[in-house]
């Protein structure tokens, strides 16, 4: 039985904790409902029967318990929330260098069709082009 508290309590933490983060690394509510269930179980798992921290009393049991729920929670969705964040941040390093390598490109190309002798080095770049459109389309 706590343990489905301790899940519930969890999972009620996870809903709260993801309504705060940035739209844009926002996972399902779905699933930070079952990364806050885990971290709730995880957190009386740990702290009740690795650390052994309970207590004689039912009562303070109970008040441990969800304590260390919302502790459990809170801990492995920051930690799943920094996880999605370095991934986050990766993902729009990568677009924005792509972009940057494609207006340098571009910026180039105007430049040798101000200066005439485009013509040489355009089949290069329409390859180049080419060949990222068949990456990305790969991917």
């Amino acid at each position: 039985m706590a343990w489905i508290i301790a899940a519930v309590i969890g999972g009620i933490i996870g809903l709260i904790y993801g309504s705060g983060i940035n739209d844009r690394r926002r996972l399902n509510s779905l699933i930070n409902f079952i990364i806050g269930a885990t971290g709730g179980v995880l957190g009386i798992w740990f702290f009740f029967l690795v650390l052994g921290l309970a207590s004689a009393s039912a009562t303070v049991d109970i008040a441990l318990m969800v304590l260390w729920s919302i502790i459990g929670a809170v801990i492995l969705m920051a930690v799943i929330d920094a996880v999605n964040y370095a991934i986050f941040r990766s993902r729009m390093r990568r677009m924005e260098d792509r972009i940057e390598d494609r207006m340098d490109a571009r910026a180039e190309r105007r430049m040798r069709e101000e200066r005439g002798y485009a013509h040489e080095y355009d089949e290069d770049i329409d390859a180049e082009e080419e060949e990222h459109k068949y990456k990305k389309r790969k991917k």
